[in-house]
C-alpha cells in the first residue's frame, strides 16, 4: 500500500465482466443437459475473425508492445468450422463478416453432408445466427 492507503498499480487487480443479461439459471440447466451428452457425438460450429494488421504482443510489466503493422490493411476474413473431439472437420474461409445467409450455406453445404445419425450441432447464440427470412 502506499501512504495515502491507495492501491500501487502491482497490487491491482483486472475485472472480469459478464453479460449482464446472461441469465444464470438458463446456464446452469445447459450445463447440466451437455454434461450428459457423449463428446464424440457434439459438432461445436465456430468461427473466428482476422485481418493481416492483427498483431500479437507482449511486453513486460509496465513496458508498452511496440510494432508494425502494413500500411495497406486489406479486408478482413471470417473463417467458420466445425469442431469435434477428432479436431477440425469442415471449414470455410470468406472476405469479411459471416451473416446469416454465409452461416447457414456453410451448414447447408459443408457441416450437415458429413454429421452422423445422432451427431448434436452447436452454435452460439450470435445474432448472425438468427434465420434467414425465407
Amino acid at each position: 500500500m502506499s501512504r495515502c492507503g491507495a492501491r500501487s498499480r502491482a497490487e491491482w487487480t483486472s475485472k472480469t465482466l459478464g453479460a449482464a443479461e446472461r441469465g444464470e439459471v438458463k446456464r446452469r440447466a445447459w450445463r447440466e443437459e451437455v454434461a450428459t451428452w457423449d463428446p464424440d457425438e457434439v459438432v461445436a460450429l465456430d468461427e473466428t475473425g482476422a485481418n493481416v494488421a492483427m498483431t500479437p504482443g507482449r511486453a513486460g510489466a509496465a513496458r508498452p508492445a511496440h510494432d508494425r503493422v502494413p500500411f495497406n490493411k486489406g479486408r478482413n476474413i471470417t473463417t467458420l468450422a466445425a469442431l469435434t473431439t477428432a479436431g477440425i472437420g469442415a471449414a470455410m474461409t470468406v472476405e469479411g463478416a459471416a451473416d446469416a445467409a454465409t452461416v447457414e450455406a456453410f451448414i447447408r453445404t459443408c457441416v450437415a453432408p458429413a454429421l452422423r445419425p445422432g451427431q448434436t450441432v452447436v452454435l452460439d447464440n450470435v445474432p448472425t445466427r438468427a434465420p434467414c427470412a425465407s
